[in-house]
């Protein structure tokens, strides 16, 4: 039994960093809620938890004066260059931001 106690916490113990390898391994694309006003901030990062604390600590001079903010919607990818390409047309076509913000704002109730 001591052999096998050892086997599942060795597993569980690697299970945590495989998944944590592959969180890692992710580019996302996030998008950002004023609790002040609530307009939106569009961006991208490799480590979504740490961008999110840095925004609302001021690191970000562009939004520094909506804060705190929220995270309200994010997309993950396997590169960067993916990720980019998605920041970048979400801020520069407003028809894609309208069709992802009508998907984030609508309630399920309403989606018919």
């Amino acid at each position: 039994m001591g052999h096998l106690d050892f086997l599942g916490k060795t597993y569980i113990i690697f299970i945590r960093f495989v998944e944590k390898l592959v969180l890692q391994l992710m580019y996302y694309v996030y998008v950002l809620q004023s609790k002040k006003d609530n307009t939106t901030y569009i961006g991208f990062t490799e480590d979504l938890r740490k961008r999110l604390l840095e925004h609302n600590a001021c690191k970000t001079k562009s939004i520094v004066h909506k804060l705190p903010m929220k995270l309200i919607y994010y997309e993950s990818y396997l590169t960067k260059f993916l990720a980019r390409k998605r920041e970048i047309e979400l801020k520069n076509n407003n028809s894609k931001k309208e069709e992802l913000f009508k998907r984030i704002f609508t309630p399920l109730s309403s989606n018919g």
